[in-house]
């Protein structure tokens, strides 16, 4: 499908529709990798950071991480259940080097990777208005539905053959759904806390800095890529850093990777780092993510971005 274009009309409008009704996104840029084969369940549990046991037991999908030998992260991904198959949905900067990443490990296994992001497009509904069966009564048989979230207001991704997206997508806008831009998509994820790779986290960080334990990480499921640096840096307890919440005073925003000071005495300590940042419409305030060293994050330090910004920790996600 044809990316939409970028602004439909109020931008502050699409969020607002989307926290309080619905909205429509177009996803189809994501990668889309396709598994199949005997050995796709037990060959995938030895790739990723949780346990994809659960999906073979009927879950319809679970997140997970991809991670080289060191425990540092080379993608996030959602890994979707099908009839006879497994959809690895990552970030389309990753498409590449996972699907090689990936292939470096098939020896005997009866395992077939499939790059199917050109031949399947994702559209995604979101909002607390979506209803799941008069979703599939639109998206048809041939699609494939999965309850994702990528705004903090819940919804469903649907899967389907690109070469029939646009009809879709125009049979979903007719049904009364309202578009939403790509800025808009932005606005609602960074709202939600919702860390995105190539922005918020990439192959420098560790998981468990990135907030992804808890949705992405299984502790119990046995041996995988990376999972022997995870562990210790687990029965440690913290990381030294972790993605955090900022409020950011006055109408300016931080820049992507501006520094975050400690300015409580003459000298200045480098804190941080700041990666995501819009005004909120939900909020009426500039909101910011960015990482912090531990020592720093309970809130009661003074912290200025390095061109002057006054950022407070907050709780995430800024939207509950």
């Amino acid at each position: 499908m044809d990316s939409p274009p970028l602004d439909y009309g109020d931008p502050a409008g699409e969020v607002r529709a989307v926290r309080g009704q619905i909205g429509l996104f177009d996803r189809s840029d994501r990668g889309k990798l396709v598994l199949t084969g005997a050995d796709r369940f037990s060959w995938l549990q030895g790739m990723v950071s949780n346990d994809v046991r659960r999906i073979e037991s009927g879950a319809p999908s679970i997140q997970a991480c991809i991670l080289n030998a060191t425990g540092h992260l080379l993608a996030d991904v959602t890994i979707v259940n099908r009839t006879g198959s497994l959809l690895l949905d990552l970030d389309p900067a990753n498409r590449a080097k996972i699907y090689e990443f990936l292939g470096q490990f098939l020896i005997i296994e009866d395992v077939e990777i499939v790059d199917q992001s050109e031949f399947l497009a994702c559209l995604s509904v979101q909002g607390p208005a979506v209803d799941e069966n008069i979703l599939r009564k639109l998206a048809g048989a041939d699609a494939h539905l999965n309850a994702a979230d990528h705004t903090g207001a819940g919804g469903f991704d649907i899967y389907t053959k690109a070469a029939g997206a646009r009809e879709l997508w125009q049979r979903l806008v007719a049904a009364g759904i309202p578009q939403i831009r790509e800025d808009a998509a932005e606005t609602l994820r960074i709202e939600a806390g919702i860390p995105r790779y190539g922005i918020d986290m990439d192959e420098g960080n560790i998981p468990l800095e990135c907030n992804l334990e808890a949705t992405h990480i299984s502790h119990i499921k046995g041996c995988y890529v990376g999972q022997e640096i995870i562990a210790r840096i687990h029965s440690r307890g913290h990381t030294n850093r972790a993605l955090t919440g900022f409020w950011v005073d006055g109408d300016r925003l931080p820049a992507p990777g501006e520094r975050i000071l400690i300015t409580e005495s003459e000298t200045r300590r480098d804190a941080g780092w700041t990666t995501s940042a819009v005004f909120s419409p939900t909020l009426g305030r500039s909101i910011c993510l960015g990482y912090l060293r531990h020592e720093y994050r309970d809130g009661s330090h003074d912290l200025r971005s390095t061109t002057g910004l006054k950022l407070t920790v907050t709780t995430l996600p800024f939207i509950l």
